[in-house]
């Protein structure tokens, strides 16, 4: 998918700078084309969290196989650790440690 190869691209800004986030699944079933979850994946490896709006709430984004159209967006885990935007974020299923 483009969002992978842009991903790929951006290797050093998403290792060193950690930004926040956010791509446009949706799986067309083409071969050779990296799948929507591959994405994710991606992500999640270098250290970030999925979510996704759902109801009028962000969640946790769960794992799928398959992806119709959506955006998920992604939270460098540093954020919860040692940020001060970590106190103006309202996410549903997080709990502050």
């Amino acid at each position: 998918s483009p969002e992978y190869e842009v991903l790929k691209g951006m290797t050093q800004t998403i290792e060193n700078v950690k930004p926040i986030i956010t791509i446009e699944v949706g799986d067309v079933g083409i071969e050779g084309v990296m799948s929507s979850r591959a994405c994710i994946e991606y992500l999640i490896e270098r250290g970030y969290r999925a979510y996704e709006y759902k109801e009028g709430r962000i969640i946790k984004h769960k794992l799928k196989d398959q992806y119709s159209y959506d955006n998920i967006l992604f939270l460098p885990e540093r954020i919860y650790s040692h940020s001060s935007m970590a106190n103006d974020l309202s996410v549903a299923g997080e709990r502050r440690k």
